[in-house]
């Protein structure tokens, strides 16, 4: 019987922590107050300090926040009496279930597409065409494609791929974790 590897999938395929991390910082919009996430504005804003607050925290990009609902978070902020910064993004609420539904058609919710978005972006800044583009898209073996990222520039990709919304944190992180990208202690 072979031995079983304990590297995660990032070491494997030679892509080091620090370099990893710099491909999350800020990653994920905080979601959670819209659909199919069930929390409140209010439910939404107390849960975002706690992830911004927790180990993982270095993953989490803004809360955005329909306008419509802005007395809402308003209210939840002024309720709060903190002095802490707070990334807040106001999101037009017209046609919201539509792009709602594109995103999950798009992602599925799966950590390698979400890979194969950010290695797509690095190969669209390198100049690749279409086909190639649709490639990076549609495969769906972590070890290539953690491999193509450990070659990108971070800092070059995440200035064009800035963040994708998500209605639960803890399932990127999770996700993220498991490929060797994100630290269990301290988002490392």
């Amino acid at each position: 019987m072979p031995p079983v590897s304990t590297q995660t999938p990032a070491a494997r395929a030679g892509l080091e922590p620090g370099r990893a991390l710099a491909f999350l910082v800020g990653l994920i919009d905080d979601a959670a107050a819209f659909p199919p996430g069930a929390l409140t504005v209010g439910q939404s804003v107390a849960a975002h300090r706690e992830h911004r607050a927790a180990p993982y925290g270095v993953v989490v990009g803004p809360l955005p926040a329909p306008v419509s609902r802005l007395d809402e978070v308003l209210d939840a902020l002024d309720a709060e009496r903190t002095s802490e910064p707070f990334d807040l993004v106001l999101v037009a609420d017209a046609g919201l279930v539509q792009a709602a539904a594109a995103r999950a058609e798009l992602l599925d919710d799966d950590p390698v597409e979400l890979l194969g978005l950010e290695v797509a972006t690095a190969a669209a800044i390198d100049g690749s065409d279409e086909q190639a583009l649709a490639a990076h898209l549609a495969d769906r073996d972590a070890g290539p494609l953690l491999a193509r990222l450990s070659d990108a520039d971070p800092t070059v990709v995440r200035r064009r791929f800035t963040s994708f919304g998500s209605c639960s944190i803890s399932d990127p992180v999770s996700d993220l974790r498991g490929l060797g990208m994100l630290d269990e202690e301290e988002g490392r």
